[in-house]
Formats: structure tokens, sequence, C-alpha cells
């Protein structure tokens, strides 16, 4: 065996040694000036150059991320580092709320459904009257087929619908207090905190907020609308039919989007989180398809083509900035 040999056998991959770094950044905070933790620390470094490079790439990162909770000081007799420490460890336990959080909006949302699907997948339901409907990623419908009407409910997320013609039975789906009827047509509905959006691919889908319809709320192929949830505010405009519901394909297509747009709909996609740390970058516009089975991937090209960089903590983190 050559020399060195087994000790490159035994080196952890990339992800165990940037989680050490990661550990390494907040003891070394934590004990400043501490000799046998600087010892432990230099002891740990020396192992391999690419411990100094993803320590040092960590350490830039986590100096400039900013806190996803306030620093609370910490009363009593805590020293200078413990505070420091104890404020990024909210930070730390601010990111795992806002994950659970996500994971229980999405268990709770699916109790009451039929149809769900989890972060990266989608689901193709064909219904008994020769409908069909594809769920996107993190989405849930409820469906109710009665003799006279049909009617799905969006829970959360987006569907796109290829509806059977059928006069004696509109095709309602309802998300929130929005709702998109249709007799035969091939459409998309997507709803999120803020509004509803729906697109329309042929045919015509009228529209009614609250039990409401107005003959200018009828949507014709290649237009969609923007709802407001807030103030039933109702944005129009023109789509090419062509990129709607491009997801059903893997991909994302966007024209003009700004990068925070971007990130957020990539968001969807990725099962950890993704930091954007520089407002500026955000609000830069891109356009382009992006493959929505690679959002690692995505999320990069998006950055750098915007002259940021994305820094990757670890499978459940990636930090998007500026170049340093």
């Amino acid at each position: 065996m050559k020399p060195g040999e087994q000790h490159q056998m035994d080196e952890p991959g990339a992800d165990r040694i940037r989680m050490e770094a990661f550990d390494w950044v907040m003891r070394l905070d934590a004990a400043a000036g501490d000799p046998a933790t600087h010892g432990a620390f230099r002891a740990w470094l020396c192992r391999s150059q690419e411990r100094a490079a993803l320590y040092e790439q960590t350490r830039r990162v986590w100096d400039a991320a900013p806190r996803l909770t306030p620093n609370v000081a910490v009363q009593g007799r805590h020293s200078a580092p413990q505070r420091r420490l104890m404020s990024r460890r909210q930070w730390l336990g601010g990111a795992a709320a806002a994950a659970s959080a996500a994971v229980a909006v999405g268990f709770f949302g699916d109790l009451g459904a039929d149809h769900s699907t989890g972060t990266g997948e989608t689901e193709r339901v064909a219904l008994s009257d020769g409908s069909t409907l594809q769920l996107d990623t993190d989405s849930a419908v409820r469906i109710s087929y009665e003799a006279t009407k049909r009617r799905i409910a969006l829970l959360r997320g987006r569907a796109f619908f290829e509806v059977a013609h059928d006069p004696a039975r509109p095709f309602a789906v309802t998300a929130g207090q929005v709702e998109a009827v249709a007799l035969g047509t091939r459409f998309e509905v997507r709803r999120d905190d803020v509004q509803v959006a729906v697109s329309v691919v042929e045919g015509t889908v009228a529209l009614r907020r609250q039990g409401r319809a107005a003959a200018e709320d009828a949507l014709q192929a290649g237009e969609a609308a923007t709802i407001a949830l807030s103030t039933g505010t109702v944005r129009r405009l023109a789509i090419a039919p062509d990129a709607v519901a491009a997801w059903r394909e893997g991909l994302l297509v966007v024209d003009r989007w700004s990068v925070a747009a971007v990130l957020a709909e990539l968001g969807r996609y990725h099962r950890g989180m993704i930091l954007l740390r520089d407002d500026a970058l955000g609000a830069r516009l891109v356009s382009g398809t992006y493959d929505l089975a690679r959002p690692v991937d995505a999320v990069r090209a998006v950055a750098q083509a915007q002259g940021g960089s994305v820094t990757e903590i670890s499978p459940w983190l990636l930090v998007v900035s500026t170049r340093l």
C-alpha cells in the first residue's frame, strides 16, 4: 500500500466534511481563544486540502448569511461568544421550524385529499368521466362527482385539467373563494397564499368569485388571470398556450421573471431550503428553460448567469449570493 493510501480511503465524502466544517464554525465561535479547541481544529484541518477549502467556503457564507430569527440576548452569566452561538442556533432552529411547518401544512392539508403529491413528485389521475388531471409537485385535490355536476377542490399547489365534454355536468375547479368552470377544455389552476391563477390552453373557462360570475371574467385559449385572495382583484394577461404547464414535461419556462421568483419556484421541487441573501441579485430578471428534475443545477444556472454563486452547506441548504 502506498504511503497515504489508507488515509485517502478513510477520508469521508464532501457532504460529511462540509457538515463537519459547519460544526467547526460554531465550535470556534463558542470557544474563541481556547487553545485546546484551536489545536483540535488544526489537526482536523491538516488531514486534507479539501477540509481547508470547504471550511473556508462555509465560514465565508456563514459570516455573510442573514439570520432567519432575531438575535435574542441571553440573560445571565453567558459570555459574548456564547451569546453568538445561541443566536446561530436560533438561526438553525428557525430553519428547522420553517421546514417542520411546511411538512405539517402538507400533512394536514392532505387529510381531506383524494390525491396528493410530495416535493418533486407529479401524478396523473384518470377520472371516471374520461377527464384527466395532473398534479404538480406538493399539490393536493379532493374530487366530488355527482349526477348534475363535476367538482374538483384544489387544496394546495397546482393541477392541469383535460376535461371531457358533458353539457349536462359542468366541470368546476374551486380554489378557496375562486371557481373555474368549463365544459370541455384544457386549463391549469394554481393556488398559493397570495393568489389563484387560471391559464387556458383550449376552450373557454368562466371565473366565479364567491359565487358571483361576470361576463368579462370568461377566459379564452391563450388567456390567463390571477385573482388576489385578499382583495379579489383580477389581473388578465395573454399567454403562450404551449408554455402552460411545461412542468408536466419536467420543465420550468420563465420569461423575464425575477431571480427571487425563479428560486421560489425551484424551491417547490427541492427537498431542502434555498436561501437568497442578496436583494439586488433577487430583483434581476431572467428568461430561460430549466430542468425541474435537477433543481440544484437549475439554481446554479440561474445564479451564475446573473453573476451570483451557490454554496451547498448541506444537501438541505443552498445559499445564493453574489460572488465572494
